[in-house]
Formats: structure tokens, C-alpha cells, sequence
């Protein structure tokens, strides 16, 4: 006991002397203000000359399939088309120029793996409108993707549609349509929640012009085309969201049942007879290395993270269990006092068990 006392007392202190040392190392750095995503309203609030001289385009978009979601490269692809209708053609250095105008692009993930068509040669001119179309074939990055809750996750997968040469001052979007047949829906594990269309203005943390800092609260540019010291460079930016969740039993039956077999099977040796220990002192370390490797199996399919996910607390649960059970069957053999707490030790590996379900659901409560 006087051994475990001092050893505890000796991770005490050098957990302390790494921490005033990396903080005493801890390297300087410069401030780095992020990008800000404000609405579109709140925007032309504050700007509102700029959304009367700006070019408004209507546009919609209908996805045909939604397909290969995957966590481990933040990706998702997607088929469809993009429509657009407008009647305000914004200008490029003065002269109008209907080619230039339709280079949109979107938040793709890989661009050598995606294609991207005009379908017609020209925008289609009627009644005073125009409208054209864009088909797509494309490998999106997920970046919204949160796995915290994994595998008992909800995801958002986003289509983000941007403008390559205009400012939210120039030419603004207005999503009007969203369409995604249920049909369409092809991602394997996922049930799809349901989609919304959010009007936005994608806000940099610069002016691409000095060093100055920036607030979007501020004109990008002057009517004369100089540059202020305080512009933010902004875009328009509609956000289509995919809005989709893992099925419960997929989970369970994938990632949770191996966990709970593995777990038995390294806890229930505490129950056998004392003729047996070495079985029961084997037993447990033998389940903590499939867990290992179920680990390493299970991780291949997600990337690693900065955070803690559920399923990092499933396998810590588990190796609780079976080192419970470990200490259970070492205890017995060289503490003469075993006997003293064995029905609580006995069981310690099966509390944690039982309890695993609780802990998940305070889990899944507090990041839900």
C-alpha cells in the first residue's frame, strides 16, 4: 500500500512539472480572427444601398443522388442540377460579360474528381429574364461533419454555392428551391431527417488589399473602388443542408454488440472458482487485446479527432470492465484480505457493464 501511495504521489508531481514546463515553452502567436457566416438579412440591414445595386439571382437546386459518404476523408458526392434565373446582369469591368458571370463554384472536395457542364450554350432569354442551368457530378468536402456522438451521430452534409469574381455587393443569391427525392438518397448506414436551403454571407477575416483589420460592417469597396482600411471582402453564399442520422440498430449491431461480447466474455471469468485462476488472471488481458484491435478496426472508418467521440467512451468503458476484472483475479491470489470486499470486486467488471447505457445517454445529452 505504502508503494501505491508513493507512486501516486510521484504521477502527481511529474503531471505538474510537464505542465509548468509546457507552459513556460508555450510558443507566441499572432492574432487570427476566423471567418464569420452572418445572414443575408442582417447583412442588407446594414448595407441596405448595396442589395438595391447589387444583381439578384434566383437559384435552385434538384439532387438526383446523394452517394459515398465518407467520415474518414470529410466527403460526400452528389448529382444534380443548378438552375438560375435573373434579370439585373452584374458587370465585369464594366462591360457585361454573360460567360464570365456563370462561374460558380461550390465546396468541393476534390475538383480532378468532379465535373461540372453547362447544359446550354447560352442563358435562355424570355419576358426579360434570364435563365440557365449547370449539371454536376461532384465529390463535396464535408466540413460540418461532428463525430462526437458517433456512432449514434447526426450529420449535416452542405452544398455551398459561390460566386468566383462578384461581392455580396455585386451580385447576391436568393435560394428559392430545394429538391432531394427521397429515392435519391443512397448513403448506407443514414436516414435522411430532411433538407433546408439558408441565405448567407460568406465573411472573410481580410480585405486581400493591406494588413489592416477588417469588420463586415463595412462596405467591401466604395462606389469609386477604393479600398478602406476596415472592408471586409464578403460573398454570397446559399447553403443547401442535407440533414441526415445514423440508424440506431446499424450502431448497435455494428460497433456495440462486438464491444458487449468481447466485454462479457473478459468479465465473467471473475465467477469461476479459485482452481481456476489462471484462466481467470489470463482471460482479461486476452479481451483487452481484441479491444485493441477492434479499436484500430473501428478507427479506419472515421478520422481522428481533436475531441473524445461515444465511441472512444464505449471502449473505455469496455476496458474498464475487463480490467476490473483483471485486478478481481489478481487481488485474490496476493491480498490474504480479498475476502473482505470480493462480492463487490467480484462484480465491479458487470457494474460497468450495466452502467455503460447511462453513461452513453448522458453523453448523447450533453453533446446532443
Amino acid at each position: 500500500m505504502k508503494f501505491l501511495k508513493y507512486g501516486l504521489i510521484g504521477l502527481f508531481l511529474a503531471g505538474i512539472t510537464s505542465l509548468l514546463v509546457f507552459t513556460r515553452n508555450s510558443p507566441q502567436y499572432i492574432d487570427n480572427p476566423d471567418e464569420s457566416i452572418v445572414s443575408s438579412s442582417d447583412y442588407f440591414k446594414v448595407h441596405q444601398g448595396d442589395k438595391e445595386n447589387a444583381a439578384v439571382f434566383d437559384v435552385g437546386l434538384y439532387l438526383d443522388s446523394v452517394y459515398d459518404l465518407d467520415l474518414a476523408e470529410l466527403s460526400f458526392n452528389a448529382r444534380g442540377w443548378l438552375w438560375y434565373t435573373w434579370i439585373k446582369t452584374p458587370l465585369i469591368e464594366g462591360k457585361m460579360d454573360q460567360k464570365n458571370i456563370l462561374n460558380f463554384y461550390f465546396n468541393l472536395h476534390d475538383e480532378s474528381s468532379s465535373s461540372q457542364d453547362k447544359t446550354l450554350g447560352k442563358p435562355f432569354y424570355e419576358d426579360g429574364e434570364y435563365w440557365q442551368q449547370t449539371s454536376f457530378d461532384a465529390k463535396f468536402s464535408a466540413n460540418k461533419v461532428d463525430l462526437r456522438n458517433f456512432p449514434f451521430d447526426r450529420q449535416k452534409l452542405q452544398i455551398i454555392v459561390l460566386s468566383e469574381i462578384f461581392e455580396a455587393h455585386e451580385l447576391t443569391f436568393n435560394p428559392i428551391q430545394f429538391r432531394l427525392p427521397s429515392k435519391a438518397f443512397n448513403i448506407t448506414g443514414y436516414k435522411l431527417d430532411g433538407i433546408s436551403i439558408e441565405d448567407q454571407v460568406r465573411v472573410y477575416s481580410s480585405n486581400f488589399y493591406d494588413a489592416s483589420d477588417v469588420n463586415w460592417r463595412d462596405r467591401a469597396f466604395h462606389a469609386a473602388g477604393s479600398h478602406s482600411q476596415s472592408e471586409a471582402s464578403t460573398q454570397s453564399q446559399p447553403t443547401f443542408t442535407i440533414s441526415i442520422s445514423r440508424n440506431t440498430l446499424t450502431s448497435v449491431i455494428e460497433y456495440v454488440l462486438p464491444l458487449l461480447i468481447v466485454s462479457f466474455l473478459g468479465v465473467l471469468v471473475s465467477f469461476l472458482g479459485t482452481e481456476l485462476s489462471e484462466i481467470k488472471l489470463s482471460a482479461p488481458p486476452a479481451a483487452i487485446l481484441s479491444l485493441i484491435f477492434l479499436q484500430n478496426s473501428f478507427m479506419n472508418s472515421v478520422p481522428r479527432t481533436s475531441y473524445l467521440t461515444c465511441l472512444d467512451l464505449l471502449f473505455a468503458l469496455a476496458f474498464l470492465s475487463c480490467f476490473c476484472s483483471f485486478m478481481n483475479s489478481f487481488l485474490e491470489r496476493v491480498d490474504k484480505n480479498y475476502s473482505r470486499y470480493k462480492p463487490l470486486l467480484e462484480r465491479s467488471g458487470i457494474i460497468v457493464i450495466l452502467a455503460s447505457p447511462l453513461a452513453v445517454r448522458a453523453w448523447l445529452g450533453l453533446h446532443g
